[in-house]
Order: structure tokens, then C-alpha cells, then sequence
């Protein structure tokens, strides 16, 4: 890598290192609205239109949190493929030595990548699973 491309390398780290933080903070806030508003739904005394409101808006909180973590993924991939592209500007220059950076473009980076994305599926699908529960107590209060 030359001239500006070190500098190129780390802003896409970092931008993709931040794609990566803001998917535990997504996950944390699944956990942590659900851990408030689930006993909610199950308390007697509130009435049934907070319960009713909680289930609204717990929907509404799960959708926008699954499908950021969908937009999430893709970016992430997205900026794992443009550091990939700058790791492999060393080669295609004509470096005797070949890639003199490989994190992006290892194969092993591959694997810890795929098991990153099996934790992110799950997030999903649980995220799928608590908006099934939240029309289902939403139905229940109504009817």
C-alpha cells in the first residue's frame, strides 16, 4: 500500500469496526427492552391499555432492531470487501513478496467471519421470534 491507501485502510476499519459495535449494541437493547417491557405484559396491575401501548410499540422497536441488523450486515460486508481490495493493491502492483497486509483477505479471517454471521442470524431470529410474541400478547389484550 502507498501513498493514501494506509490511511483509506484504517477508515474503512474503523467504519467497519463500528458497523460491528453498533450490532452488540442492537442486541443488547433487544435484551434489555425485553428484560423491562416483558414483565409488563405479565403484571396485573397495569391496565390493559399500557399493556397494550407496551405491546405496540415492543413490535415496533423489534422490527426497526431486525431490520438494521439486516442493513447492518450487508454494510459490514460491504467495507470487508473494499479492505480486502487495499490488502490486494500490493499484488497487483507487482510486489515480489505479494500482499504484505492480510487480515481481511485470509482465509481465516473467513471462518471467524462465518461465525460471526451465525451470531447474527441467531439475533435476527430471535428478533423475529419477540415480534411473534409481542402481535401475540397485542391480539391477546385485545381480545
Amino acid at each position: 500500500m502507498r501513498n493514501g491507501e494506509p490511511n483509506m485502510y484504517t477508515a474503512l476499519a474503523i467504519l467497519r469496526n463500528g458497523q460491528t459495535q453498533l450490532q452488540w449494541n442492537r442486541i443488547q437493547m433487544l435484551l434489555g427492552f425485553n428484560a423491562i417491557a416483558i414483565p409488563i405484559i405479565f403484571g396485573a396491575t397495569q391496565s390493559e391499555q399500557a399493556k397494550l401501548v407496551v405491546s405496540i410499540v415492543g413490535f415496533a422497536v423489534h422490527l426497526i432492531l431486525v431490520v438494521s441488523a439486516i442493513r447492518a450486515s450487508g454494510w459490514i460486508d460491504y467495507w470487508d470487501e473494499r479492505i480486502t481490495d487495499l490488502e490486494k493493491l500490493d499484488s497487483e502492483e507487482g510486489n515480489p513478496n505479494g500482499i504484505r497486509v492480510q487480515v481481511f483477505s485470509r482465509e481465516e479471517f473467513g471462518f471467524l467471519k462465518a461465525r460471526g454471521r451465525v451470531l447474527n442470524r441467531i439475533f435476527i431470529i430471535a428478533g423475529f421470534i419477540f415480534m411473534l410474541f409481542w402481535i401475540g400478547s397485542w391480539i391477546y389484550i385485545l381480545v
